[in-house]
């Protein structure tokens, strides 16, 4: 048994040949979750990254403040996550 994507292939060369992800597509995901990404993925539903240092800067210190702090928990979650999946 394997996945279908044999030989050598990196995460986002393997996210690219899948199908569509989303409610109706290809491969169904309710429309209601998400999935944490690495800043090389697009940040478009499912996938949600982490603010780049450029999404940041010149915005209001309580807007800088809300995006820190979803960035922290976007780490925190995202590095336990591949703990538990190895």
């Amino acid at each position: 048994m394997h996945s279908g994507f044999l030989g050598h292939e990196n995460d986002t060369g393997t996210y690219r040949q899948i199908g569509h992800i989303g409610p109706g597509q290809h491969l169904d995901f309710p429309a209601d979750c998400f999935l944490l990404a690495d800043g090389i993925y697009p940040n478009k539903h499912p996938l949600v990254t982490a603010y780049k240092s450029a999404e940041m800067v010149r915005r209001p210190p309580r807007e800088q403040r809300r995006r820190r702090k979803f960035n922290l928990l976007h780490r925190q979650r995202r590095v336990y996550v591949k703990h538990v999946i190895k």
